[in-house]
């Protein structure tokens, strides 16, 4: 958000405060940063969701990590509509989804914690959505995005096209978003 899409690809955590981040960035969440020696692991997707939920921050005068927690339910709440929707479509009780909510690692490791990995699976429910009806633009669509978020994402993306190679322009779309950041802020 501060220094350009591209900032947390090239610079590691530690090396925030030399490199001219604004000190009041640097709180305790910036100090619990694992491996802080590393630049990000994270795809684009993933750093999209952290580069709002801290510029709305800054911009709301604080409070990232709350949005951020936020997105993250949305995101939960959004995969349990789909995951309810394929079922559905499968002729299967609906009812089976409130097992996403339910589930102890979605509440505490994901919600509580803030790990990303909503935004991923977000992607996988959509993928299995389309999958389910056949629409195939929708499932490598949606495998794509979880691909922007966590690569495994990759792996669902491979076997879907396997499945059928239509709407396959829709992924190969929304995957060239890997991209974004080095053509925005360079090589």
């Amino acid at each position: 958000w501060w220094m350009g899409l591209a900032f947390p690809f090239e610079h590691a955590p530690s090396e925030a405060a030399s490199l001219g981040v604004p000190a009041h960035l640097l709180d305790a969440a910036w100090q619990r940063i694992n491996h802080a020696d590393v630049p990000t692991i994270y795809p684009p997707a993933t750093q999209l969701v952290f580069a709002l939920a801290g510029g709305i921050g800054e911009i709301a005068g604080g409070g990232h990590l709350v949005l951020l927690k936020g997105v993250i339910v949305l995101a939960d709440l959004a995969t349990f509509w789909v995951c309810r929707a394929t079922l559905g479509r499968l002729g299967l009780h609906r009812s089976i989804a409130l097992a996403w909510l339910l589930c102890p690692l979605v509440v505490f490791e994901f919600a509580r914690e803030g790990h990303a990995d909503s935004v991923s699976t977000l992607g996988i429910a959509l993928g299995l959505y389309g999958l389910a009806r056949a629409r195939f633009d929708i499932a490598h669509g949606g495998f794509a995005w979880a691909a922007l978020a966590k690569l495994h994402g990759l792996v669902a993306l491979a076997i879907s096209l396997s499945v059928s190679r239509r709407g396959a322009a829709i992924g190969v779309i929304v995957l060239s978003c890997f991209a974004i950041p080095l053509a925005l802020d360079g090589p």
